[in-house]
């Protein structure tokens, strides 16, 4: 009974009157869920786009840095990296063009010795080795356009280039065939930071290839240092550790896990606007509660006395009246979200994939955090119902005499 009247009085009072506000904040809560989502499909975009869990312990160190001055990744070097904190491996980078020639056709291939974690993984029916030898290599099943897939299982013959010295000038000197056995492939759209021309091969003959191209033997690149190398953490929430170690010691580095959870600025300026509208949704929630607790307290006064005649007491007739506040509250909140989830849904899939303003939109919807869901339906009803709950209470509390002395 009690609560058919709280529906009836709302229905009858509050809605006549307050159906503008209703709207009018439940756009502005929906504006602010809306891109929340869109903040929510780039994030998820961005980490979807990089790579698994494995790779997110991953850092990269770089020889040549734009931002400070270059670092010798010597074997002394890595010997003092694998001894940071939370370091668990570090692998050497290497990198060497190949040839491969079927008929009359050619393809390019880039032997390539990086961390196991950079593997792509080979297609279902190859079982590649979880390392990879001197005789093997692991090609992708297609490469300049050509076919590559015939050769899984055989020996390949492969050439690369060995320069000379002459007159203390390098020059290019001649080809050099290797034969290698292909123990697997992968699909080129699974490549990850190495490309999709990438070929897998053991770290010595990485390091042999690539020091052939600059004229110079293995034991000398090794000497002077790697051009890249991939530091394996304990664990990706340790990353940060090892990077500002790493900082400490004049080490540039960069943490894959901290690329993925760092976004565009376009969305992190979307993501600061989304938590103010939200703020501002609230503020002015509790603002119109106060107005409406005001609002009560002069038109429900007589029946307030009414009821506290008929045997309401005081904590019924609060509960009533702030249910009315607060079924207001919950109009907004559900105009919130749906407004904010058919807007992210209409902006995904009508600009996905598009740049607007230089940013590319996320061409696939997400919804927001649970936090922002909840926040979004239940917010406004807390914050008008702590607005007008002082005056509910000083209403609620007027003895039914002189409630009813004007009557």
């Amino acid at each position: 009974m009690k609560w058919r009247l709280t529906l009836l009085s709302f229905w009858r009072s509050l809605v006549p009157d307050h159906r503008v506000f209703a709207v009018g904040v439940g756009f502005l809560g929906g504006l602010a869920l809306a891109l929340a989502a869109i903040v929510s499909a780039a994030a998820s975009g961005t980490y979807s786009g990089l790579s698994d869990d494995s790779t997110l312990a991953l850092i990269s160190v770089q020889a040549q840095s734009a931002i400070t001055s270059p670092v010798a990744l010597t074997p002394d070097q890595l010997n003092k990296i694998k001894g940071v904190d939370h370091v668990e491996d570090v692998y050497p980078w290497a990198q060497s063009g190949l040839t491969i020639e079927d008929g009359d056709s050619t393809a390019i291939v880039w032997a390539t010795a990086t961390a196991p974690e950079m593997v792509p993984t080979c297609l279902a029916q190859y079982v590649c080795p979880p390392t990879v030898d001197d005789h093997s290599i692991i090609l992708p099943a297609s490469a300049d356009g050509i076919d590559l897939t015939a050769l899984a299982g055989t020996d390949v013959s492969f050439s690369y280039e060995q320069m000379a010295s002459q007159d203390g000038n390098a020059i290019q000197g001649v080809t050099k065939d290797v034969t290698l056995h292909v123990v697997g492939l992968y699909d080129p759209n699974d490549a990850k930071v190495d490309g999709q021309a990438a070929a897998f091969v053991s770290l010595a003959n990485a390091t042999a290839w690539e020091a052939a191209y600059k004229g110079i033997t293995s034991e000398q690149l090794v000497t002077t240092g790697y051009d890249q190398i991939f530091v394996k953490a304990d664990s990706a929430e340790d990353t940060h550790v090892i990077v500002a170690q790493l900082t400490q010691m004049g080490i540039p580095s960069m943490s894959y896990y901290a690329l993925t959870h760092q976004m565009p600025q376009a969305f992190r300026l979307l993501q600061s606007l989304s938590l103010i509208l939200g703020f501002a949704l609230l503020l002015v929630c509790v603002i119109v509660g106060t107005s409406l607790g005001s609002s009560i307290a002069l038109s429900r006064r007589r029946i307030v006395g009414l009821l506290k005649a008929v045997g309401w007491t005081t904590p019924q007739v609060t509960k009533s009246l702030t249910g009315e506040v607060a079924l207001l509250g919950a109009a907004v909140g559900i105009v919130a979200l749906v407004v904010g989830l058919v807007f992210g849904w209409l902006v995904d899939a009508t600009l996905g994939g598009h740049a607007v303003a230089g940013v590319t939109v996320p061409s696939a919807f997400a919804f927001p955090s649970g936090w922002w869901l909840a926040g979004c339906l239940f917010g406004p009803m807390l914050a008008t119902s702590l607005g007008a709950l002082p005056r509910v209470l000083k209403t609620a509390r007027i003895p039914p005499d002189e409630a009813l002395r004007d009557l």
